[in-house]
């Protein structure tokens, strides 16, 4: 019998009740936090509900949570931890109890830059360079003086930041002779203008930027470029010519994403806004389409590169007009929790279904095509969503917080458009009308096709095999709601989703 397991790819509980939050991968082990037990507690996860434990209680008996900000170093998890300002530390963990332990106490970091032998911060003392241990933590200094600076970007092995006034672009190697000023942006001692955003690509920074004196800009905020020199330091063009200023209006418009050799962002010549892009050169920085901004959440995975559009529906780009594509009417949160993950050319984001009265988050994927982006489960109801978040790769693994009961889950990935846990392969079967009343159709079926019918909460309502290319189905005995509608024919399954509205 054709059962809603094998058609709708299912997740894993790994273990429930501990609310998981801020997850991340080291060395092939998941570690978080669980949010709802008192204190701050590190915890790690080997997949199993038994190798889910907790590693490290912090801070026993505390009752806030400022556990954030992870990142890996030289094979070890740091993290901020605390539950005061003058009590939050940086953490690191080798895996082991013994091996968590505070490095900094107080601590304070933003603009985080990690290489391979160090990883930079703006601290409270100013930009710092850290090996990792408290005693290889020092703050840069130009002329014995703190160096105090913002937006860190690392470029070409060289870390560029801006003044605190942002009118000026830095760049340094960590030592004091090495720190020098690579350009003045901005004159003047009272001025809106300055350096905004600064990104990455093929060794060159990119920002927005106007020069000039306040009042007195000659061409308004533009994508300017920088290769550390005074010369290789200019405005790569004028896209709203003359005063005014390419900056969007959108509350994104200092998104900037390096991609296959551009830089992508959001701009307007004063008559067309949307995404553009740059490869550093005036001909070169184009219009890619408009009605269409980038926000912070992206994943780039087997050089497809997608991203949240401003309309909070995912899109993919392959920086033409026409390769800009809308793939999913579901609407991705804003929250920073809610993230997106790559794997293999599939890209992994909870997202609401708000088309089709889905109005809560649920797993969704996306190969990059609008036939191959669907839900991938409901782990909740229409009344009680699943509402995954925190995503984290660890080996074929795609692991999740689940807000719904307080789990862990994870989800076994496959690769190309395959989650690997069932071959969900959407085919062109219509539905009509949609909502229904009393009466549905199902048509352009496949021969010896097997139909199942299941609210949300997995209760079976209908099945039946046909072998026609239309069915007609009942549905006066449906109460309202939203139904997924599974067909399955020769190891090929596909779902999609009806509303029963009398």
């Amino acid at each position: 019998m054709f059962s809603t397991t094998t058609v709708i790819a299912q997740t894993e509980v790994v273990r429930d009740q501990i609310y998981p939050q801020d997850l991340i991968n080291l060395n092939g082990t998941l570690f978080f936090q669980p949010l709802n037990i008192v204190g701050d507690q590190l915890w790690k996860s080997d997949g199993t509900y038994s190798g889910t434990a907790m590693l490290k209680d912090l801070y026993p008996g505390t009752t806030d949570h400022t556990f954030g900000n992870q990142f890996i170093f030289q094979g070890k998890l740091y993290f901020i931890a605390g539950y005061s300002s003058q009590d939050k530390a940086l953490w690191k963990s080798d895996g082991t109890e013994v091996g968590t332990e505070i490095v900094i106490q107080p601590f304070y970091m933003s603009d985080l830059i990690i290489t391979n032998d160090y990883f930079y911060f703006t601290g409270a003392g100013g930009v710092t360079k850290s090996d990792g241990t408290a005693a290889g933590t020092t703050v840069i200094t130009k002329n014995s003086l703190p160096v105090r600076g913002t937006r860190l970007t690392l470029s070409n092995n060289k870390l560029f930041y801006t003044s605190q006034d942002f009118k000026e672009l830095w760049v340094t190697d960590g030592t004091d002779a090495g720190t020098q000023l690579v350009k003045l942006i901005v004159t003047g001692s009272d001025t809106p203008y300055g350096i905004e955003k600064m990104t990455d690509s093929n060794g060159v920074i990119y920002f927005f930027a106007a020069d000039g004196q306040y009042g007195n800009t000659k061409k308004g905020v533009e994508l300017w470029r920088s290769d550390g020199t005074d010369a290789g330091t200019y405005m790569v063009k004028d896209i709203n010519p003359g005063m005014g200023s390419s900056k969007s209006s959108d509350v994104y418009a200092n998104v900037m994403i390096a991609y296959n050799g551009n830089i992508y962002f959001n701009a307007t010549d004063g008559t067309h806004e949307g995404l553009w892009k740059s490869d550093g050169t005036d001909a070169g920085t184009v219009l890619v389409k408009e009605g269409i901004s980038l926000t912070p959440k992206h994943a780039i995975t087997n050089n497809k590169f997608f991203f949240r559009g401003s309309d909070r529906h995912l899109w993919i780009t392959n920086g033409t007009n026409e390769g800009t594509v809308l793939l999913d009417s579901a609407e991705i949160s804003n929250l920073v929790s809610e993230n997106i993950v790559g794997y293999n050319g599939i890209v992994y984001y909870p997202a609401a279904d708000t088309d089709q009265q889905l109005n809560e988050d649920e797993l969704w994927q996306s190969d990059g095509t609008p036939a191959g982006t669907f839900i991938v489960e409901n782990i909740g109801s229409y009344s009680s969503a699943g509402d995954p978040h925190d995503l984290a790769i660890v080996d074929d693994y795609l692991y999740f917080g689940v807000r719904k009961d307080f789990a862990l889950r994870r989800l076994k990935m496959g690769t190309g458009g395959s989650t690997g846990i069932s071959d969900i392969n959407k085919t062109d079967f219509s539905i009509y009308p949609n909502p229904a009343g009393n009466l549905v159709t199902l048509s352009k079926l496949p021969n010896n096709t097997f139909v199942n019918i299941t609210d949300l909460a997995g209760k079976h309502v209908y099945s039946a095999i046909t072998n026609t290319k239309e069915l007609y189905i009942n549905t006066s005995g449906f109460s309202n709601g939203v139904y997924l509608v599974q067909i399955a024919n020769n190891g090929a399954v596909a779902t999609k989703k009806l509303i029963v509205n009398k």
